[in-house]
């Protein structure tokens, strides 16, 4: 068996009601409206909310210039309804040597409860383990956000325990449910889902961009 990983940058993703595409240069002010500039969607972002559609735009330059390397991983939430990102999606190699990684999301509040965060992460989960080689996936949320811990658990993760003051945000230290799944737990939950048509949406794919 081989152990090792192998980045493909990221490419385009599509599931039943999204795309998860790389951002582009002209989505500065859909990020700044949609959910850098909400106070709510930052709540418990280690960043704050953005100031100015500039300072967004210095963000999407800095996403941009991070495609230039394939192990970068930042996909813009666009429903199709929409046809503009309305949130982010990132994954990060939390160990090549254990072929571990660490997704993150934040969507902003006017599209929150409707399962797209769950949709998309559902979807790079299932990228990262087939495509990219990753063993196992872990995150975890503030025990203030428990709609964060939903999300993780709609896409297939399991809580593993819990974890005091784990990160900071805006409201201070966070205690924070600590989530993860391996590739073959995953796998198998798929196919069981499948079988008994308990997993919504389609089976994610690659998309053209």
């Amino acid at each position: 068996m081989e152990y090792c990983l192998h980045h493909k940058g990221t490419i385009p993703l599509q599931t039943e009601r999204l795309l998860l595409r790389p951002f582009r240069p002209g989505d500065g002010e859909a990020m700044f409206r949609n959910w850098l500039s909400d106070p709510e969607a930052a709540k418990f972002m280690r960043w704050r909310p953005y100031a100015s559609v500039e300072e967004a735009r210095r963000f999407l330059e800095e996403l941009i210039s991070g495609y230039a390397h394939p192990d970068f991983y930042r996909w813009a939430i666009v429903p199709r309804e929409t046809e503009e990102p309305v949130g982010i999606l990132s994954l990060f190699t939390a160990s090549a040597q254990d072929l571990v990684c660490e997704p993150a999301y934040c969507v902003g509040r006017d599209w929150q409860g409707r399962g797209y965060a769950a949709e998309a992460l559902r979807a790079v989960l299932g990228f990262a383990f087939r495509e990219i080689g990753f063993n196992r996936a872990e995150t975890y949320h503030s025990l203030q956000n428990p709609a964060s811990g939903r999300v993780m658990q709609k896409a297939g993760m399991k809580k593993e325990g819990e974890a005091p003051q784990k990160y900071r945000c805006s409201l201070g230290f966070q205690d924070c449910a600590l989530y993860g799944v391996t590739k073959a737990a995953w796998l198998a939950a798929e196919e069981a889902g499948e079988r008994t048509g308990c997993l919504r949406g389609e089976k994610s794919g690659t998309a053209e961009a």
